[in-house]
């Protein structure tokens, strides 16, 4: 599995069985989060999405993508699911490296 990590940023169909991945997973997440989510990630989240859409706005292309990044990862960090984060923010990893390296 190490060895897909690191080759997927730079294959089309690796990027593509990320997004797949990523849309499998990303209910369970979402469940998990939304059971332990606070007030505070509630503002904290609503922060992190203003800036992507400041960012998208701008359209600065790499903020935009860190700034994705950083609202799945607050995210992901909700549901305290150590393995299920991991993997979530691994394919993130896998789709924004993509992403950053065509543009």
């Amino acid at each position: 599995m190490n060895g897909w990590f690191r080759t997927a940023a730079d294959e089309d169909s690796a990027f593509t069985e990320a997004v797949q991945i990523r849309d499998t997973i990303a209910p369970l997440l979402i469940e998990e989060a939304s059971r332990r989510i606070t007030l505070a990630d509630q503002a904290a989240l609503a922060e992190r999405l203003e800036k992507v859409r400041k960012t998208r706005e701008s359209k600065a292309a790499f903020d935009f993508i860190w700034a994705c990044w950083d609202l799945h990862a607050y995210f992901a960090d909700i549901g305290k699911v150590g393995l299920l984060n991991t993997l979530y923010l691994s394919i993130m990893d896998v789709c924004t490296t993509y992403v950053s390296e065509k543009l």
